[in-house]
């Protein structure tokens, strides 16, 4: 989930870099969305809809930025034996 949010907010700019609660539900469940939350790592963002209804949205946080570079670093060059 964290990676998908990073992607999109390197080719998107804000409001665009972000997924609806549905569809992170849908690929990822409950449990994780409510977990990375809580723990920081994405923000919710809500939008009126014309139903008079709120839309939540999810952006990676600073924090969830910050896990995903900790998770990509470069490795050690592959070395024969």
């Amino acid at each position: 989930m964290l990676h998908d949010l990073f992607l999109m907010s390197e080719y998107f700019e804000p409001p665009f870099s972000c997924m609806a609660e549905e569809d992170l539900i849908r690929n990822y469940g409950t449990q994780a969305l409510y977990s990375a939350l809580s723990l920081g790592l994405i923000e919710q963002k809500c939008a009126p809809c014309a139903s008079g209804m709120t839309k939540n949205f999810y952006i990676l946080s600073q924090s969830g930025v910050e896990a995903v570079m900790r998770q990509h670093l470069p490795h050690a060059p592959y070395q024969a034996a």
